[in-house]
């Protein structure tokens, strides 16, 4: 059971919130927790449909929006008690927390708990909105503290990076030309400010000073307004959007409150990535409909250069930039000279934006034969990489030069630790090695075998070692001890890939008490175990273990399906099988009777062993 499902996956998807809720429910009834299965359902729909989609990923957000947006909506006209909710998604989150299924990058228990109680005092209002009403949208605004909608937009999934540590991240951001010349910018406003003309400009002999003391590259040579030198107005503009000065009563003058920033290399350095996107005209030709294009485009760029392992080629980045702009701007076109007039406008917008990321040392910019790996969707047999309008004729032209030199752009660690800020902030999955290193053995396992690719993977958890001593038992344990059998192992297959200094893992673990079944499943499927290998008693557990998992994944008509190819006489049989097997997976072997039940053709339970 994975703890991340596609808005497409609706299947697999609502099998395992099934699967989920069924073990949940009887988890707390054992304990005399709250509990109801319902309030337990809408639950984890509100965190499937969230912009991440994580089950167990909880926040204050993430809670107020599943008290108080999902449950009223759900239960429109019978809401339960406030009791109920509170007690239900409060038993929701411990059953998470007590079997290491919690993503550990979100809130603690103790904090959670504390944001379901204050949800739960505003949950009155909620329920009470009738979804009829003009002031529903509004008031359920102001309690979620956010917009309301079913689904909110799925956001791609990153994958885990690799950053140097702060120390060093400060000092490259301490090295970067562009804010030390904003620094500069700022001494010499100074306390007093400067004056500006009647247009809000500087005057040209201040002008013509800040172009050297800045050594902007603008020409002076006969400009007789401020207005007429581009970089030096970049400059200004990026200062003000930065609010590093501002404008009072015709004067430049600096902004006292961000004079800590002016020695703190790193903070100024996000300060200025964050207001890039607000530059519009100042980066991009003024009054043509490209200025859009600093916000929108470059977001899409920079997620699309994120966890890139190799410098991606500008033009692979133009054709749907371009696309982007046609879509937007269609109403402009009057001939085929108008198409490539703007078509030429779009791409230098692009390159001009690169280009300022570049002297912000946001991205790196080089030239060079672009990786095979850019041309490999171009190759006859796959979707068309852009869309039906990109035809075959196109295709092989974008294949030929992607096999020449060409402009390459790749982003810098500063560039790929503010965009890691920026997805965190929009609550998505943006994983970074190292994050999981004093997590618990069964949240780091849990959240690599959910979110890490094997390399990836490995890094993390020779970190985790390196600072548990090196001690594997609490992950065998982890493993284990996971009520989740799918889970379980994938849980198992990424610590064996982690721990390439133990290559005989799976061997080690065969006679493991609890582990065997998935053991013998793994090395099967590896190819290190034949069914002719196993030893009395292995291949009925293995059988057994199969049932689980196509259970868990399949679900109970999957089970009736396949029993359904079984020969009556044979089911029965197989049933015992499977009884006397002695699987310690105690509570999914229950799962399994419950499915099998009515088509083994007998009425005793496996529950009753």
């Amino acid at each position: 059971m994975r703890m991340r499902y596609e808005i497409e996956e609706d299947d697999e998807y609502t099998i395992a919130k099934e699967l989920f809720t069924r073990r949940c429910v009887a988890w707390a009834v054992e304990r005399d927790y709250p509990v109801d299965a319902g309030i337990i359902a809408v639950a984890l729909d509100s965190r499937h449909t969230s912009s991440d989609g994580r089950l167990n990923f909880w926040t204050e957000a993430a809670v107020r929006r599943a008290v108080l947006e999902r449950i009223p909506r759900a239960f429109d006209g019978d809401p339960p008690s406030s009791e109920r909710v509170r007690g239900s998604v409060r038993t929701l989150i411990r059953y998470q927390a007590e079997h290491g299924l919690l993503d550990p990058r979100g809130q603690t228990f103790a904090d959670l708990d504390a944001a379901v109680a204050a949800a739960v005092a505003d949950y009155p209002a909620a329920a009470a909105a009738h979804p009829d009403e003009s002031d529903v949208l509004s008031l359920l605004e102001q309690l979620v503290g956010r917009g309301v909608s079913d689904v909110d937009e799925r956001m791609f999934t990153q994958l885990p990076i690799v950053l140097p540590a702060e120390s060093a991240l400060a000092a490259q951001a301490a090295e970067c030309e562009l804010a030390g010349r904003l620094q500069r910018l700022v001494e010499w406003v100074g306390p007093k400010g400067r004056k500006l003309t009647a247009r809000g400009f500087l005057r040209i002999a201040d002008a013509r000073e800040l172009v050297a003391l800045l050594d902007t590259g603008d020409i002076v040579e006969g400009v007789r307004s401020s207005a007429d030198l581009p970089r030096l107005g970049l400059l200004l503009a990026w200062a003000r959007e930065a609010r590093l000065v501002r404008v009072i009563n015709g004067e430049l003058r600096a902004v006292a409150k961000a004079r800590p920033l002016l020695s703190d290399p790193i903070a100024l350095w996000h300060r200025l990535f964050d207001s890039f996107f607000e530059l519009g005209d100042a980066v991009l030709p003024a009054g043509g409909p490209y200025g859009w294009m600093c916000e929108d485009v470059t977001a899409d760029v920079l997620n699309t250069l994120y966890s890139m392992p190799y410098p991606m080629p500008i033009i692979r980045l133009e054709i749907p930039v371009w696309m982007t702009w046609q879509e937007r701007f269609s109403f402009f076109f009057d001939s085929p000279d108008d198409l490539e007039f703007y078509r030429a406008g779009c791409i230098a917008a692009l390159h001009k934006i690169l280009q300022a990321l570049a002297e912000l040392g946001a991205v790196e910019l080089s030239v060079g034969v672009p990786h095979p790996d850019f041309s490999a969707d171009l190759a006859e047999g796959f979707a068309e990489p852009f869309g039906p309008d990109f035809d075959a004729t196109d295709r092989r032209a974008l294949l030929s030069d992607l096999r020449e030199a060409s402009p390459l752009v790749r982003l810098t660690d500063l560039g790929t630790s503010a965009m890691r800020r920026r997805m965190l902030a929009q609550g998505r999955e943006a994983g970074l090695v190292g994050d999981l290193i004093d997590a618990g053995p069964s949240e780091l396992l849990g959240v690599i075998a959910d979110h890490y690719t094997a390399e990836a993977a490995q890094l993390e958890l020779q970190g985790w070692l390196a600072r548990h001593n090196d001690d594997i038992e609490p992950l065998i344990a982890a493993v284990h001890q996971c009520p989740f059998r799918a889970r379980a192992a994938a849980m198992l297959r990424m610590l064996v890939i982690g721990l390439p200094q133990r290559p005989d893992l799976l061997t080690e673990l065969r006679t493991h008490p609890q582990l065997a079944p998935l053991v013998v499943m793994l090395l099967v499927e590896d190819g290190k175990l034949t069914h002719a290998d196993l030893a009395p008693g292995e291949g009925d557990v293995a059988m057994t273990e199969s049932f689980l998992m196509l259970l868990e994944v399949g679900g109970p008509d999957q089970i009736r399906a396949q029993l359904a190819q079984i020969p009556a006489a044979d089911r029965a049989e197989l049933a015992e099988v499977i009884r006397a097997a002695g699987h310690p997976a105690s509570a999914a072997v229950v799962d399994l009777d419950a499915a099998m039940a009515g088509s083994t053709g007998r009425d005793r339970h496996l529950r009753s062993l």
